[in-house]
Parts: C-alpha cells; sequence; structure tokens
C-alpha cells in the first residue's frame, strides 16, 4: 500500500522517523488474559453476536453447540464461493497497484474500468504505452483475475 513519508531532514532525523513509523515498527500485540471459556491458543476469539430468538433457538437444537454450528456454517459459506473472493482479491491487488504506479500514467482509469468489467484483454490493450516494468507487473495481476475468473465459472 502506498505510503507519505517525510525524508527531510538529515540521515539520523529520517531514520528516527522511520523507527517509530507504525507500519515499519507496528506495536507489538498485547496479550489479553483469558477471561472466559475459550481456546486462545487456537486462535479462537469471543465475539458479540446479535441474533433473533429463532434463530438462538435453532443454533441451540443443533449438535455441538452454537459456536460449532456457526463455525461450520461460515466454512461451508466460505468453501462455496472461494473463486469469487479469490477474483475479488485478484482485482483489488491489480487496482492497488495501478493506482500507486500507473495513476498518472496513459489511459489509467480506462484500464481500472476494463479491469473492473472483467475485459481483460482491453485493460492489456490500453496499458501498451506504459513503461516495461509496470506494464509487465500489471499484465501478472491482470493475468491472476483471468485465472480466478475461470476458476469461478
Amino acid at each position: 500500500r502506498q505510503i507519505d513519508f517525510d525524508f527531510r531532514g538529515t540521515i539520523d532525523e529520517v531514520l528516527a522517523k522511520l523507527r517509530v513509523h507504525p507500519l515499519f515498527f507496528p506495536e507489538p500485540a498485547k496479550e489479553k488474559p483469558q477471561t472466559g471459556p475459550g481456546r486462545p491458543r487456537l486462535g479462537v476469539q469471543c465475539r458479540e453476536v446479535c441474533l433473533l430468538p429463532r434463530h438462538w433457538d435453532w443454533l441451540e437444537s443443533q449438535p455441538g453447540g452454537s459456536s460449532a454450528v456457526l463455525r461450520r456454517l461460515v466454512d461451508a459459506a466460505r468453501k462455496q464461493v472461494p473463486e469469487k473472493d479469490e477474483l475479488g482479491l485478484s482485482r483489488d491487488a491489480a487496482g492497488k497497484f495501478m493506482l500507486v504506479m500507473a495513476g498518472n500514467l496513459p489511459n489509467f482509469e480506462e484500464v481500472t474500468r476494463a479491469l473492473y468489467a472483467g475485459k481483460y484483454d482491453q485493460a492489456r490493450h490500453l496499458m501498451r504505452d506504459w513503461p516495461i516494468d509496470i506494464r509487465a507487473h500489471a499484465e501478472r495481476l491482470v493475468q491472476r483475475c483471468v485465472t480466478a475468473e475461470k476458476q469461478a465459472h
């Protein structure tokens, strides 16, 4: 992702700014003491879920308890549309790269429109005048979109 960084000042001043930048040196995660049931070593997190009474009644009637049923439902839903998720992630990756690296290049807006419309050949054609290294990487990202879309159908 793109960040703005101030390189004004001496080398020591710039390095000092870099040392405190959260992207380069994020705050370490603070461990929360366990306050209730769960399996924190497995990464299980307790969060609040709001459902209607009929939903709670149905969940409670299922084997394994509410949490287990919700986990199974989420896993099943994720398995049904992983390719669509991959396509969205691929398009977003290509779009973000092109915004940062090609945002001021010829046909940028048209390439972006073609990318999100699934017109990949048109996007490749429109980026023909971009610098070779930017175009080559953008084309690789577009190819990932093509592959993800084929897997989704």
